[in-house]
């Protein structure tokens, strides 16, 4: 018998895996909480051009407010951003939408590899994984 096992594996011993959060995310749902999706800001290294788009997209939409697992298909395509029940005020989950996938992350310290959340981030200031 053949095994197969995830090769996505997480930046640090103990850190919750793609699946872990996703099953997460889906139990958030599942509980009635509204979610929030806020972006990420990538304004610093990005074109003018995206960077015009970005903020027209969060002064509209920011943050997005979540109902279903299905409005996660809703998000803007190609952007990652901070997932987490409404009025809760940090999280770990980092999820972004492309080709017609969700895909959840984690964000860690640039120098230090250590997982940060929305709140230890500066929102936005780390490696995604």
């Amino acid at each position: 018998m053949k095994e197969t096992t995830d090769t996505v594996a997480s930046p640090m011993p103990n850190a919750p895996t793609p699946k872990q959060m996703e099953n997460l995310v889906i139990n958030w749902f599942k509980t009635g909480l509204s979610i929030e999706w806020i972006p990420l800001d990538y304004t610093e290294i990005a074109t003018p051009s995206f960077t015009n788009y970005f903020e027209h997209l969060c002064n509209e939409h920011a943050p997005w407010i979540l109902h279903t697992p299905m409005d996660l298909h809703n998000l803007p395509e190609g952007l990652t951003g901070w997932l987490m029940p409404s009025g809760h005020g940090d999280t770990f989950v980092v999820c972004g939408y492309w080709d017609g996938e969700v895909a959840f992350m984690l964000m860690t310290h640039p120098d230090t590899g250590e997982v940060v959340t929305y709140g230890t981030s500066g929102h936005g200031k780390g490696v995604v994984h």
